[in-house]
């Protein structure tokens, strides 16, 4: 039987996926102007469960499912059945960071697509 936390981080996850749904299937209409940049983008839900948008204060599962469907990282792990054999890929890099020779930097080159 699923508790009352499950249930409501499945249906914060459904709304997010669902706003982001309805954003990315709506296709400009031809002829009409593009839209302005920037805006508000409003997720419905109880105020405790988010605790931040920052990713780098983010806590909560709720705070990462939001970040993960909303924010392009530069490495990244895909979708797999196996989730243990998962290894991360390029997501806004070009390629897999290269190793400094002493190993105390790593270099990526960001995509221009991402920027």
């Amino acid at each position: 039987m699923a508790t009352t936390g499950s249930v409501r981080y499945i249906a914060g996850i459904a709304v997010v996926v669902a706003c982001l749904a309805g954003v990315l299937a709506c296709p400009e209409r031809a002829g009409a102007p593009p839209a302005p940049p920037g805006g508000t983008f409003r997720v419905i839900s109880s105020t405790d469960e988010f605790d931040f948008i920052d990713p780098a204060l983010a806590y909560r599962a709720t705070s990462w499912a939001l970040l993960d469907a909303s924010c392009t990282q530069l490495l990244n792990y895909p979708d797999a059945k196996d989730s243990f054999k998962r290894l991360p890929v390029p997501e806004a890099a070009v390629a897999m960071p290269t190793v400094s020779k002493d190993a105390a930097a790593l270099s990526l080159v960001i995509s221009r697509a991402a920027g």
